[in-house]
């Protein structure tokens, strides 16, 4: 990164030297082609009078150089610009810092962990046939068994030296992905194996650390969106992030109170809907809203299936239905009286049909049954007589 930012580093000190260069030249131009109109001027005025041909010369190379100068000071302005935005690009940017250096540091280990298993696979199997690495590992329980308890003892501590370094720098990994659960199950294999470790005892108190910063941070930002969810009655969402929460922090009281008012929040809405749907449901039936009434309980079914109430409200609604439809065909009785009543028959026709096709086993449709045909018939008859006037009024108007 060094390298690529020293020559940027040394080209700008020099943006204002070319700068005042530009604007030096623009000014020399237009003074040349001022001093150039001049003399032009001058040596058409010695001869004779200046022809009009000398003065558009002189003019358009007034005109020139000022159009030359103007590019040039444009020119630097573009510069500035440029010099501007490489020293912009060249500032780094505080808040990317600590991520850049969790992430610089998370692919180093991760580096290191490919490098050292591979190596170490190389160091003892590198050339060797599946019977000289048996032959291998025999020799190294020969020389274990060879040795005396001093290099025993050396031995096993270089080994669980070499293991604790491992563990260590996986335990660091673990905690820059935040994998708690996996890092504190390495810490502790590492504490059964070396428990008068003070290493390792440190080690778990700056990942338990690092693990209480990084709850409270999530714990305010789920606070925040739980919030959200629940205003809009989103309760799946809101379950499913709290208990994200509590996975990704195992063990942890504060995510679980989280997910214990969430979970009263939902069932005081429930309770209130309960009541709310209960309500609409005596209102409507008191004042023979049967529609609204059979409203009102398919969404408590909906809402509620498991409900012990649920299954009173399954058995209350057929007889509902029946008054709905009761209520309907009574309606729609009235409308095709009215109807007959105004001599609109066809409309009639259109209703009395409605009403057979829906409900064809009512005594409702009965009846209907038995008047439609007189109605055909004096739709029939109110048609002709409307078709009679009209024939009879078209000869009178073209008189």
């Amino acid at each position: 990164m060094s390298e690529l930012t020293t020559p940027s580093k040394s080209i700008t000190p020099a943006i204002p030297f070319l700068r005042g260069a530009l604007i030096v030249t623009a000014i020399a131009i237009f003074a040349g082609s001022c001093i150039i109109a001049g003399v032009i001027l001058s040596d058409a005025s010695q001869h004779a009078q200046p022809t009009p041909q000398t003065v558009v010369i002189a003019f358009a190379t007034i005109l020139l150089g000022l159009l030359m100068a103007a590019g040039l000071c444009a020119l630097s302005a573009i510069v500035s610009l440029l010099a501007s935005a490489v020293s912009r690009l060249e500032e780094p940017t505080d808040d990317l810092r600590p991520a850049i250096d969790r992430l610089e540091q998370s692919l180093r280990m991760l580096n290191s962990q490919q490098e050292r298993p591979e190596s170490a696979v190389r160091a003892t199997t590198d050339g060797l046939a599946p019977a000289a690495a048996t032959n291998h590992l025999l020799e190294q329980v020969r020389d274990l068994s060879l040795m005396d308890e001093f290099q025993r003892n050396r031995f096993a501590a270089r080994h669980w030296a070499r293991r604790k370094q491992i563990h260590t720098e996986a335990i660091e990994r673990d905690v820059l992905v935040g994998d708690w659960r996996t890092a504190f199950a390495r810490l502790d294999e590492l504490q059964v194996v070396l428990p008068e470790d003070v290493q390792i005892a440190e080690l778990r108190e700056r990942v338990e650390s690092e693990q209480n910063a990084r709850l409270d941070e999530d714990l305010r930002n789920a606070r925040t969106r739980v919030r959200t969810l629940i205003s809009a009655a989103n309760w799946q969402h809101a379950e499913d992030l709290v208990a994200a929460l509590q996975n990704r922090y195992p063990g942890k009281a504060e995510p679980a109170r989280l997910a214990e008012d969430v979970r009263r929040e939902r069932e005081a809405f429930d309770r209130e809907t309960m009541e709310r749907l209960f309500r609409d449901i005596s209102a409507a039936t008191s004042r023979h809203q049967w529609r609204q009434a059979i409203l009102a309980v398919d969404e408590f079914i909906r809402r509620y299936p498991i409900d012990p109430r649920a299954d009173a409200l399954r058995l209350d609604l057929p007889m509902l239905q029946e008054n709905a439809a009761a209520q309907e065909r009574k309606e729609q009785e009235s409308t095709f009286k009215d109807l007959l009543k105004r001599q609109r028959y066809e409309e009639a026709i259109s209703v009395a049909r409605n009403v057979i096709q829906k409900y064809p086993q009512s005594p409702t449709a009965t009846e209907l049954n038995k008047l439609l045909p007189r109605v055909e018939e004096m739709a029939r008859q109110e048609a002709a007589r409307v078709s009679a006037q009209n024939g009879a009024g078209v000869p009178a108007n073209a008189a």
